[in-house]
């Protein structure tokens, strides 16, 4: 998806028809808009998603309101006004002109009547150049970029930093989901459980008692499954609603000058509990190894002991090793002589002793085996006791390891215990605060424990039943046929959850990567971000597994990585499946569109993140205000393509005139209306 234009028609503040031109170069991939505070910046925004899905942002005030009020003010009763957003854009070699627009009537008092509420048209240039109208224009552009995925790309700089909260790992899974093209797979396995309990009715209707017995109890395993799925995913929500109420709190002590101390104590140990938490489950996952493989030696000390003893004994009594080999005894009757030269012919006395420690002769292959054997026990005992040894050893640092999280835990409890009985109230009440609200988000962690636990034993009757089903057999044809239906539907239906969990999980890690490569081109610290296995962007100290008390401007940071991130897989996906067929295409080439892009970060980051901008996506349009771009031109100036500045008129005739200088010229950023109205006007940089 590359933009071409954007016109707007008497939309909010710009007045008449105006309209962009945007940067479509790949080495100036940059399209940068200058404009004041309360201008039409977030004006712009919105436009494009008003064009595209009738939506707008949260911070859009007055929704209803999309008519500009200068025009507006001049129209007599009667009078219509058209407000449209018409947005050309490039997707697949296709050229797409979206046009949507409302239509209202002055009334006699001044009020506005909509006769006409945001329709919505889209055209198309085939590869042969012919014009067609879409039938279905709001599919058709979510077919080129899904609406849950356009929040990523048209974005307000100032509230991007959500997507660090905890509650933001839903919103983060479904982009990967869409761009994955995984809706299908997603419908399936929500209606398949229907078509298996439609042939389990019939399994029920036509089958043997076994097979009614076990296809019942496959239902009531489904439903407590599904019933136990949803209190999970319900206390996952809650559970990071309570993290990020956390997160604030946390803030807001951080943020007040009598509690910042006592709240950077609490974040530092708060850094060594985890840091503690995690060398006790890798001592634990030790400790199971070493059990696991070597656990049976425990067992082993009577088996051992009677080895030996039995070697030692075989060998006292010479058996051990063989004093005669059995070779040496048949060449000695084959020749019919001994050594000392007497006769073994048949039927001596020589040949009958000579035969008889025949018998007693050890077998070469019997001896190699009971020496190995013996020196197996040997090696197994010495092994014991070294079990032993790691198996104390590791035990007691653990035990260590848990002390001294407990001791943390102590000092945690007295900061908090500080907190809450500080001088000032408002202190007071907002540990209070976070004592409860840490309190509920243990609350959900435990129960997310027990419902795991419950779902695996679920999940563990239920292959039992499945089981027992398919191997139950069937006394009528119907039967048999529906029985087949039920076992390759949920044959099918597992395969599918697989599939979804498989590509999910893959993309997860890609993303991860990715992150991980664009954070770090980014951001002059030497933090490590992560997409983890729930999907929360998270963020950690190098070497360590501690995570970063972030900053504002940190969070925008690691935010802007992720779009970055998203977009590059998402061009990746997209040209994976460029060969097959058009409606197995997923993924796609989207542009990045932002407002406030600079507002949270310091100078440094500015630079940073201005150089590293252009790498996001194949084409970026930047909106800023003067003080949010300084420091960012010099670094953007040799990828900007196209740039323009919104000059905003407005009605208080006592404001000073403010300009822009842009390319040695100067450009009016902010001057009194002539005429007492308010407006914003769009000029291109020359």
């Amino acid at each position: 998806m590359k933009l071409h234009h954007l016109r707007l028609e008497n939309f909010r503040q710009y007045r008449g028809e105006q309209e962009l031109v945007f940067a479509t170069d790949k080495s100036q991939n940059i399209t940068l808009i200058w404009g004041a505070n309360g201008s039409g910046k977030t004006t712009l925004l919105n436009a494009f998603t008003w064009a595209l899905y009738g939506t707008f942002s949260q911070d859009f005030e007055n929704q209803d309101t999309l008519y500009n009020l200068d025009a507006w003010n001049k129209l007599a009763s009667g009078d219509r006004m058209t407000v449209g957003v018409e947005l050309e854009f490039e997707n697949a070699g296709q050229i797409f002109t979206v046009r949507r627009e409302s239509r209202f009537a002055k009334g006699v008092d001044g009020d506005a009547a909509c006769v006409l509420d945001g329709e919505v048209s889209l055209t198309f240039r085939d590869e042969t150049g012919r014009s067609q109208k879409s039938g279905n224009p709001s599919d058709h552009i979510k077919q080129i970029l899904p609406e849950r995925l356009h929040n990523f790309f048209f974005f307000n700089g100032e509230r991007i930093e959500n997507l660090v909260k905890a509650k933001a790992y839903e919103e983060i899974e479904d982009a990967i989901k869409t761009i994955l093209g995984l809706a299908v797979v997603e419908r399936a396995i929500k209606h398949l459980p229907t078509t298996i309990k439609k042939f389990e009715d019939e399994l029920r209707k036509h089958g043997t008692d076994e097979q009614r017995e076990a296809a019942t109890e496959l239902l009531d395993l489904d439903t407590k499954i599904e019933q136990r799925q949803q209190e999970l995913a319900d206390s996952r929500r809650a559970e990071t609603q309570w993290q990020d109420e956390l997160a604030e709190l946390d803030q807001k002590l951080r943020g007040s000058e009598q509690s910042r101390e006592l709240q950077r104590r609490r974040d530092e140990l708060a850094a060594d509990e985890i840091k503690r938490e995690n060398e006790i489950e890798q001592l634990g996952r030790r400790i199971d190894r070493l059990i696991r493989e070597n656990g049976f030696l425990a067992a082993g000390a009577d088996l051992f002991a009677s080895i030996r003893d039995l070697f030692v004994e075989k060998r006292e009594r010479k058996e051990l090793p063989a004093p005669v080999k059995i070779d040496f005894i048949e060449d000695l009757l084959e020749d019919g002589t001994c050594i000392c030269g007497a006769s073994l012919a048949e039927g001596t006395s020589g040949h009958q002793h000579i035969a008889e420690w025949k018998q007693r002769a050890g077998l070469a292959e019997v001896e190699e085996r009971w020496i190995s054997l013996h020196s197996y026990a040997g090696h197994m005992e010495k092994s014991r006791s070294e079990l032993g040894g790691q198996l104390d050893e590791l035990l007691n640092d653990r035990l260590a390891a848990v002390q001294a999280r407990d001791f943390i835990r102590e000092q945690l409890s007295e900061v908090s215990t500080q907190l809450q009985s500080h001088s000032i109230d408002e202190i007071a009440k907002l540990e209070d605060a976070r004592v409860k609200v840490g309190n509920h988000r243990n609350d959900e962690l435990r129960r997310q424990g027990r419902l795991d636990t419950e779902l695996a034993n679920l999940g563990e009757a239920k292959r039992r039943a499945e089981t027992r089903l398919e191997k139950a057999q069937s006394v009528e044809a119907k039967a048999a046929l529906a029985q087949r239906r039920v076992t390759a539907t949920r044959d099918a239906l597992a395969l599918l959850e697989k599939i979804f969990e498989v590509r999910t999980q893959h993309t997860r890690t890609s993303l991860d990567d990715e992150i991980k490569r664009i954070y770090n081109s980014i951001s002059y610290k030497p933090y490590v971000p992560e997409v983890s296995e729930t999907f929360q962007l998270d963020l950690f100290q190098p070497d360590s597994r501690e995570p970063v008390a972030k900053s504002t401007g940190e969070n925008q940071i690691l935010s802007l990585s992720f779009v970055g991130a998203l977009a590059s897989i998402a061009r990746a996906r997209f040209e994976e499946t460029s060969k097959e067929s058009a409606g197995n295409v997923r993924g796609g080439i989207y542009p990045i569109v932002m407002d406030a892009a600079f507002c949270s970060l310091d100078l440094s980051y500015r630079r940073d993140v201005s150089i590293g901008l252009p790498q996001l996506a194949e084409q970026v349009v930047v909106i800023v205000s003067k003080s949010q771009g300084e420091g960012v031109l010099e670094h953007l100036a040799p990828r900007v393509g196209r740039s323009y500045v919104i000059s905003y008129a407005t009605p208080k005739q006592d404001a000073a005139h403010e300009t822009i200088k842009l390319a040695d010229e100067t450009y009016p950023y902010v001057h009194p209306s002539p005429d007492g109205s308010e407006y914003a006007e769009l000029t291109e940089v020359s």
